[in-house]
């Protein structure tokens, strides 16, 4: 949890917010109209400038308070002070004594926090110390922590003028100081305390090789705490300081490990940079004749594009990887990369290469390779394709079984990918309780191991199936709104195309067809989405799109739903044909064709029934008796 932060955005105030902000720091109950005024044009409401002009004014004794009102005493002279905030801090901050600007240097340097212990170990006359921190928390420019005792900086903008100010070549010989210093006072068990620390002041010395370690050490011990994103940051890190070093055997050696495990890292938020990282450390492995490397890169490779939805270049990146796998007689590398095929072709709706491929991993276990989060979750995607097919005993019978080895393990991010292919089967069986529970602990889960994707397909399997039990339909297709632009924000492609299909169902059941069309038709897009899963849905939403609208058109809703029928006899889809039915027969109810509903409806029924699909029966025999 030290990893997860929330960020809120304040706006401006207004004139009379201003004007008592402004009256708290100047000791005044009121401030006279021309200060108010002047004070409000001056600082625009920005709450940190109003407080440190205010202050300015104070020092250079240019306001008056007199019966609590505060008014200007040199308007002219008052004219003359700096118009930005960071020139009136800077200001501010050059009328300190010498001595105190060194404190406060030295303490922007260890950071917006800072103890009164490492910063008395790295100036020069620790005896004055408190006597300095006094008088620049009187100034407003440092505040005392109660809980923690340390000070911190009164504004991040404080800290940033403070640092900025400082020569480069200074800046680094003060962070190489307190590096050595927090080193040297130490023992290795509370080192490990101070990792992420030690990592950013050697990177800011420029001194690469420690700066190297400490990031490692800090990346493994936010990946330990499920922190991932931290992780990432750290291994990248890494990667950027060998990068500067000059070219050696054990800097290309180190330079392929960090990138390998940066890729682990990004197992559910894959990145441009770290894509490209990957692609160089194939090609530096290959040039150094490390092959088994190459192979385990080619596997981290084809996993980010699978993430990111980019499921062509998976398939080539896992069909090399197997290659290379085989010449190494690496089966349990072969193993995960054949997995992960299994995943990029069910995603594709490739159905029966998926198949195949699952025979090839039975194949392999049998030879006694024991990846257990492969085989758990590849167990789950067994279900998805058997989910896919209308076939939800044997679904779920491998779901629970899958569900049941992840937990076992333990690990929060297998038992996540597995409740996803759980809410996904359960939708598709129209058990929306069990979808809605499923989806709200797979959220939980994406918030813990800090996966945007898990988090929002956590939100779309939620708002879709509580909209269909009945649950506020506004709050329904917010949910699902938020998890299509988060997926999108973050260029996360993988089952883009289900997220899209669910939001676009729900709206065009409210009759909001034009929005509805415009999120299909992204569903279709090659360009937003990787995959197929959620194709057929899409090409219905714009069917029921067609019919719930001003201008009704029932050609164009008959196109889209035979649309709709050519993607399931593509992919192999009983299950989706029988829905097809299902939504011909309340399409041709909507446009008033009661005795071709009922025709309809009595072949949705007999094509719905096998597959246990009682939910859309029962709405039939409700909606036409």
């Amino acid at each position: 949890d030290v990893y997860k932060r929330q960020v809120l955005e304040l706006g401006p105030l207004a004139g009379d917010d201003t004007a008592r902000l402004a009256c708290a720091a100047l000791g005044a109950e009121t401030l006279s109209s021309d200060l108010a005024q002047f004070m409000y044009s001056r600082t625009a409401g920005n709450p940190l400038f109003v407080e440190e002009f205010a202050r300015s004014l104070c020092e250079q004794n240019l306001v008056v308070v007199d019966g609590g009102i505060a008014s200007l005493s040199a308007p002219s002279s008052a004219e003359g002070l700096p118009t930005t905030v960071d020139s009136i801090v800077r200001d501010r901050i050059d009328r300190l004594p010498q001595s105190d600007r060194s404190v406060l240097s030295r303490a922007a340097v260890i950071g917006t926090e800072f103890s009164t212990s490492l910063l008395e170990a790295v100036i020069e006359e620790p005896g004055a110390l408190m006597g300095q921190l006094g008088r620049l928390e009187r100034s407003h420019l440092i505040r005392r922590a109660e809980a923690s005792g340390a000070y911190t900086f009164s504004h991040i903008v404080v800290h940033q003028v403070v640092y900025e100010s400082m020569l480069r070549r200074r800046r680094r010989q003060l962070h190489a100081e307190v590096a050595r210093t927090i080193e040297a006072g130490l023992d290795s068990e509370r080192l490990a305390e101070h990792y992420e620390s030690l990592a950013r002041h050697y990177g800011a010395a420029e001194q690469l090789e420690e700066a190297d370690r400490y990031s490692e050490k800090a990346g493994d011990k936010a990946r330990h705490a499920y922190s991932l994103e931290q992780a990432c940051e750290h291994y990248r890190h890494c990667v950027e300081y060998l990068g500067a070093m000059p070219e050696s055997e054990a800097q290309q050696a180190r330079l392929i490990a960090m990138s390998l495990k940066w890729g682990r890292a990004s197992i559910y938020n894959p990145t441009g940079p770290q894509v490209a990282a990957l692609r160089r450390c194939v090609e530096t492995a290959r040039r150094n004749g490390n092959d088994a490397a190459v192979g385990e890169a080619l596997y981290w490779l084809g996993w980010s594009h699978y993430t990111l939805g980019n499921h062509l270049e998976a398939i080539v990146c896992l069909e090399r990887c197997i290659e290379a796998a085989i010449s190494l007689g690496d089966l349990d590398l072969e193993a995960r990369a054949n997995a992960n095929l299994v995943y990029t072709h069910a995603a594709r709706r490739n159905l029966d290469e998926a198949l195949a491929r699952i025979a090839r991993a039975r194949e392999l276990e049998s030879k006694g390779v024991r990846n257990l989060f492969g085989f758990n979750y590849l167990a789950g995607y067994h279900g998805v394709i058997c989910g896919d097919r209308g076939e939800f005993d044997a679904a779920f019978r491998h779901l629970d079984h899958a569900l049941e080895g992840a937990r076992t393990l333990g690990q929060l991010p297998v038992i996540g990918s597995v409740l996803t292919q759980l809410g996904i089967v359960q939708t598709q069986h129209a058990s929306w309780a069990k979808a809605i529970e499923t989806a709200r602990e797979l959220r939980s889960i994406g918030e813990r191991v800090e996966s945007r994707y898990l988090s929002a397909t956590g939100k779309t399997l939620e708002g879709y199936a509580a909209f269909y039990e009945g649950t506020d339909p506004d709050s329904s297709i917010q949910l699902m709104s938020s998890a299509v632009t988060t997926l999108e924000s973050h260029g996360l492609k993988l089952s883009m195309s289900l997220n899209y299909g669910c939001l676009a169902e729900a709206l065009a059941i409210l009759g909001r067809s034009d929005r509805a069309s415009e999120i299909a038709r992204r569903a279709l897009d090659p360009d937003h989405v990787g995959e197929r899963m959620g194709d057929v849905m899409a090409c219905r939403a714009l069917a029921i799109a067609a019919v719930r609208c001003d201008a009704p058109d029932a050609a164009a809703a008959e196109r889209h739903l035979a649309r709709a029928a050519a993607a399931e006899e593509r992919a192999g889809l009983p299950r989706e044909a029988a829905l097809n039915r299902y939504w011909r027969a309340v399409l041709l109810a909507d446009l008033g064709d009661t005795a071709g509903a009922r025709e309809e409806a009595e072949a949705a029924v007999h094509a719905l029934t096998p597959f246990g699909l009682t939910w859309y029966v029962r709405d039939l025999e409700a909606r036409l008796g």
